[in-house]
């Protein structure tokens, strides 16, 4: 039977873990944009604190042979689950939502015989220079140079959740969309 003191504190521990895996796995709603060093000093702690938890919890409760095994799968679980969910929630968001279209310039190709193709490129937001990366098919790859122009979308709730829009835009476009146009439900509305 387990004392009424190491019962608190299993509670207490089990209580600690499922906040910190919602820290892990949610950070993208909790800390939209990261913009400061302390929400990320936060995922970090928690990320670490989760195993460590669990390790601790598993081993409390005299569970020897497998807390390891246990201890490594819920890394391995958190670590994909959490990009999966960082992920989509950008894209649900703009998706949902809308947002922004603007231009992005190219600042660099990258392509190899263990990767995919990607586009690295910039694009501006209120005086604030926001960077991305996109892996691309081969066929865009080769048709797409530095310093080309796309359109991207970034989400109205975060500048830098973004997806790319139109790889091969109109001058017309670009310029439609210079200082941004909000996409709702598939129309562009220009933003003066």
């Amino acid at each position: 039977m387990m004392s009424r003191k190491k019962l608190n504190i299993n509670i207490g521990i089990t209580i600690t873990l499922c906040f910190m895996v919602i820290v892990v796995i949610w950070r993208r709603l909790l800390f939209p944009c990261e913009d400061n060093w302390l929400y990320f000093g936060v995922w970090l702690i928690s990320f670490i604190s989760v195993p460590l938890l669990l390790y601790y919890l598993l081993k409390s409760n005299n569970v020897d042979e497998i807390r390891w095994f246990w201890t490594l799968i819920a890394i391995l679980f958190l670590s994909v689950y959490s990009f999966y969910s960082d992920n989509n929630i950008a894209l649900n968001e703009i998706k949902k939502n809308g947002g922004v279209v603007k231009p992005a310039v190219i600042y660099k190709r990258y392509s190899s015989i263990k990767t995919s193709e990607s586009i690295s490129i910039n694009y501006d937001v209120g005086g604030k220079r926001v960077s991305a990366k996109y892996n691309c098919s081969k066929d865009v790859y080769n048709r797409l140079f530095v310093g080309d122009t796309i359109l991207v979308i970034y989400s109205l709730r975060c500048s830098e959740w973004n997806l790319p829009f139109n790889y091969f835009p109109t001058i017309e476009e670009i310029q439609q969309c210079k200082n941004g146009s909000l996409l709702r439900n598939g129309k562009l509305i220009i933003i003066e």
